[in-house]
């Protein structure tokens, strides 16, 4: 409806499973194009394998998971196992408590995964809050700009200048090779943490909001402290 009404300069591209919407949008990424997709269930699980060419092809795509129980029994209540189970695909996962989280979650997630080029899985509960209205703040446009500027990649893929990976017909990566890349993604991980802080703040001082890696209340002295997820968080 955005792009129809010529308010969202992007392009929607349809396709027949989930499967394929995340192939599209690793050879968008991959051409250097900013990138969104949705996905909930039974079809972030479809997503599977291509979660891992995404993840580990160092992608930074943006996506927005609807956390439900996988079947069976079918069920669209809040649950977390559908997101969980794709923890060693290499993608970041956000998990936000209420609306206003999951639209400030999705600008911050592009600065984010293109700084170290992860992908990033922005995640909220199923019904509680992908089924109701919540009031949320949409900040302009402009303001959006000045915090996200026009995506800068130093490779990417060229149509009109086309390589081929692993020329050689069953060519594989060796263990040596393949471990360095494993490494390496895993330090992407560890490198993210602060820049998850550094953006956040930066966050803060245009827009006014915060939500750092984890939110606490009052755990400085407490003996037992427990961990949330998404709405089961809010206070």
């Amino acid at each position: 409806e955005y792009i129809t009404q010529g308010e969202l300069e992007a392009k929607f591209i349809p396709v027949e499973s989930e499967h394929s919407a995340l192939a599209v949008l690793a050879s968008a990424s991959a051409g250097g194009v900013r990138t969104f997709t949705a996905t909930s269930r039974q079809g972030l699980a479809l997503m599977h394998e291509v979660l891992h060419w995404t993840g580990r092809g160092r992608c930074p795509i943006v996506m927005a998971v609807v956390t439900a129980s996988l079947g069976s029994p079918p069920d669209i209540g809040m649950e977390q196992d559908d997101a969980l189970v794709q923890r060693d695909t290499g993608w970041m996962q956000f998990y936000c408590q209420s609306n206003q989280e999951i639209l400030d979650s999705i600008i911050q997630a592009y600065r984010i995964a293109e700084l170290v080029s992860l992908p990033v899985m922005v995640c909220f509960d199923g019904f509680i809050m992908s089924h109701t209205y919540e009031p949320v703040f949409v900040p302009d446009r402009e303001v959006v700009d000045g915090f996200l500027p026009p995506r800068q990649t130093r490779f990417k893929i060229d149509p009109e200048n086309p390589l081929r990976f692993f020329a050689s017909p069953g060519a594989v990566a060796g263990a040596g090779y393949l471990s360095k890349l494993r490494r390496r993604t895993q330090d992407a991980f560890e490198i993210a943490r602060g820049v998850v802080k550094d953006v956040d703040e930066e966050f803060y001082q245009h827009f006014g909001r915060r939500y750092d890696v984890i939110e606490c209340y009052h755990a400085e002295d407490a003996e037992v402290i427990l961990v949330a997820l998404t709405s089961v968080a809010s206070i």
